[in-house]
């Protein structure tokens, strides 16, 4: 095994190669911007349209639902095109540098992205990632106005309470790592949605003045700490399926963020268009049900579609970073053709 390199037999957990500290920050400063913005349009548009311009709910949906469509149909189209070898004189600066020099985010082989979207397991995976988005953002959309509309807490608290959960996020970012290489992708995301389906039922049952005063930042750390480990495996899932394919992973990364941004504009819409035909009475506890109801069967949903993915084959996985043979989840078209029996093999189910 090469150097730097460590290994486990858990199912989704691929040979981990250390990158240099200075590789790192690079590559995580690089998503800084979309991160800050994300949470600023997650968190706070509903509540600034809703609240504080008196938008009708169905309205703020829409100006919401259009941004989600935008990003949904531009993601996959950025990602092919940042695929390509252009000789063009811009895209000498590098083929990914110049996508992201300009503000936006396969190598030229149709058959590489048909294999793709032929597979099976690809549309799994990207069942999982959408799901455990839907949960992460209806968190951010609807935690503010569950604070203000459900529980009549101050204004301070929508800036608090999402403060918890931002900051329970970046603490367990940092042990997410060992989580996936001691135990594997399956057992960590379920560590995660358990987390998150304990979150929302103490969501449905909390009340009163200790629930308000304390119990709500501990039902945010939850709440952090189950969406960083989700969502960082589902991303670990994701490069499983990519393997050595990089020609091809900046399209499979679009096809992801695809059903990520769509499913969630149509789902806030439609939360939006109800909230209207709410009686009065049972508008303070909408979202207190949203939270729990939405975002709870998200995780559910998603916990059983990443348990019922079968382990990849080692052969073809595990081994990406060190065996020049092997292609990775995503099999070429010579490899489709031409498939081993060993390469069909399947890894125990630990």
């Amino acid at each position: 095994m090469e150097p730097g390199t460590s290994s486990s037999t858990d199912d989704y957990v691929e040979i981990i190669r250390k990158l240099p500290l200075y590789l790192r920050l690079a590559y995580g400063t690089g998503h800084v911007l979309n991160d800050i913005c994300a949470s600023m349009w997650f968190t706070y548009l509903l509540v600034f349209f809703h609240l504080v311009l008196g938008f009708d709910p169905t309205l703020a949906g829409v100006v919401l639902l259009i941004g989600q469509i935008a990003d949904a149909l531009v993601t996959p189209f950025v990602g092919f095109q940042s695929d390509i070898n252009d000789n063009f004189w811009l895209c000498r600066y590098g083929r990914r540098k110049t996508w992201h020099l300009l503000g936006s985010f396969m190598h030229r082989n149709a058959r590489t992205a048909s294999v793709l979207l032929r597979d099976v397991r690809m549309y799994q995976v990207a069942s999982v990632y959408m799901l455990t988005r839907l949960f992460i953002n209806l968190c951010q959309i609807y935690i503010p106005l569950y604070l203000h509309e459900s529980l009549n807490m101050p204004a301070t608290s929508l800036a608090y309470i999402p403060l918890t959960m931002y900051l329970s996020s970046f603490l367990m970012s940092l042990i997410i790592e060992r989580l996936n290489t001691k135990w594997g992708r399956k057992v960590a995301y379920s560590i995660g949605a358990l987390l998150a389906i304990c979150a929302c039922i103490w969501i449905q049952f909390g009340n009163g003045d200790i629930y308000v005063k304390y119990q709500i930042y501990v039902v945010a750390v939850l709440l952090g700490s189950a969406g960083a480990i989700m969502l960082v495996t589902s991303l670990g899932v994701t490069s499983d399926l990519i393997g050595k394919n990089t020609e091809s992973g900046a399209f499979a990364y679009g096809i992801m963020s695809f059903t990520d941004k769509l499913s969630n504009g149509l789902v806030v819409m439609l939360i939006q268009y109800l909230v209207k035909h709410c009686s009065s009475d049972y508008v303070s506890y909408y979202y207190r049900d949203i939270l729990t109801y939405a975002c709870g069967v998200s995780a559910i949903f998603a916990l059983l579609m990443i348990l019922y993915i079968k382990p990849f084959s080692r052969t073809t996985v595990f081994d990406t970073l060190r065996n020049d043979d092997d292609e990775g989840f995503i099999e070429t078209p010579n490899a489709v053709d031409g498939n081993s029996s060993s390469n069909q093999s399947q890894a125990n189910i630990h």
